[in-house]
């Protein structure tokens, strides 16, 4: 049965890898090739895609490309080489539709190390899935006006330049929409220059663009049941420690949206010197020991705790043995607070 499975898997691939022609292809100057099929693939084969002064030779084809996909060769992608690949048109009822780019693969590669210059993914309207896995460093606009990119991780990252992401709606609002893992902080400019836009309500707020960065060397330092440790980049660019905190509860009680919707409470930080900023949405989790809050380390240093979020519940430990802490803002909007939340808090007013 097994064989007889495998015949058929092998027929399919080979019936459609002769259905898929080639409509267009061509070489790069410095050496390299690519082709798209009549499958809606673009196939990249260089290790260097060319500086354009404008958009690459196969914007002609930017409303029927949809996956781009680069061989393991490639470290550079040049400036504005996939630029405007999308495309509005109308159907023969007058209906307006948008097509074009939307997948970005890499063939496996042994390490981080491709290069994107400035623009060269500018107004790609319909990305909305780009694997990060080995981009290092993110030219200025180089992905601007890409308003499908949604929640993405870039995991080898060193550096992103100005307004890389500027206009990327559907990653700014009240939760973190990018997660950087690198053994150390990467340099980050300032990766927007526009106010962010809620396209629900087309309502408009500044400084709503939150990225976590993970260091490598603390990813285990919680449960990783529980957490996921890391530094937080706070909007106005400044790095401190934080996580993201995710739970999959039966119920809300213990501050879990549920499994009936199958998504996570995010739990957001950042320490600014005496200052502990912490924003949530079901509330702060119950810890088992105080020393397993994430802040732990800074209750010595702590003087005033701003909560902000959803439903404040405080739990269990969450800021036991402060012994500086004075001041809890929004403490009047507190609704719930566990066992020993506050323990050794000696000069809470």
């Amino acid at each position: 049965m097994r064989k007889i499975l495998t015949l058929v898997v092998c027929s399919l691939l080979a019936i459609w890898t002769v259905n898929a022609k080639d409509i267009d292809s061509g070489t790069f100057k410095n050496g390299g090739s690519w082709k798209i099929t009549d499958q809606g693939e673009l196939y990249v084969d260089a290790v260097t895609v060319p500086d354009y002064p404008d958009y690459g030779p196969w914007e002609a084809y930017s409303r029927y490309v949809k996956t781009l996909h680069f061989s393991s060769k490639i470290t550079t992608i040049g400036k504005n080489a996939f630029r405007n690949m999308y495309q509005y048109w109308r159907d023969a009822e007058t209906q307006l539709h948008i097509d074009g780019l939307k997948y970005v693969e890499f063939d496996k590669k042994s390490s981080g190390n491709v290069i994107i210059k400035d623009g060269a993914f500018d107004n790609c309207r319909c990305l909305a899935f780009f694997d990060f896995s080995y981009i290092t460093e993110i030219g200025k606009t180089a992905f601007k006006n890409c308003y499908s990119l949604n929640n993405i991780t870039l995991p080898a990252v060193t550096k992103i330049d100005d307004n890389a992401f500027d206009l990327c709606h559907r990653l700014f609002g009240n939760v973190p929409g990018m997660y950087i893992t690198a053994p150390s902080k990467p340099v980050i400019s300032n990766v927007m220059d526009h106010t962010y836009i809620d396209l629900n309500t087309n309502t408009g707020d500044a400084g709503k663009f939150i990225i976590i960065v993970v260091p490598t060397s603390t990813i285990n330092q919680y449960p990783s049941q529980i957490w996921d440790s890391r530094d937080n980049v706070h909007p106005k660019g400044r790095i401190y420690p934080g996580y993201l905190e995710r739970t999959y509860n039966a119920d809300k009680s213990n501050n879990g949206y549920g499994s009936e919707t199958g998504t996570a409470t995010l739990v957001w930080w950042y320490v600014d010197g005496r200052h502990l900023y912490v924003n949530y949405e079901y509330g702060i989790p119950d810890f088992a020991s105080p020393a397993d809050a994430p802040w732990y380390s800074y209750r010595d240093q702590i003087t005033d705790v701003t909560l902000a979020g959803g439903t404040p519940i405080i739990g269990k430990n969450a800021f036991a043995n402060f012994t500086k802490l004075t001041t809890i803002y929004n403490s009047n909007k507190i609704k719930e607070v566990h066992e020993g939340a506050f323990k050794g808090c000696t000069v809470l007013g």
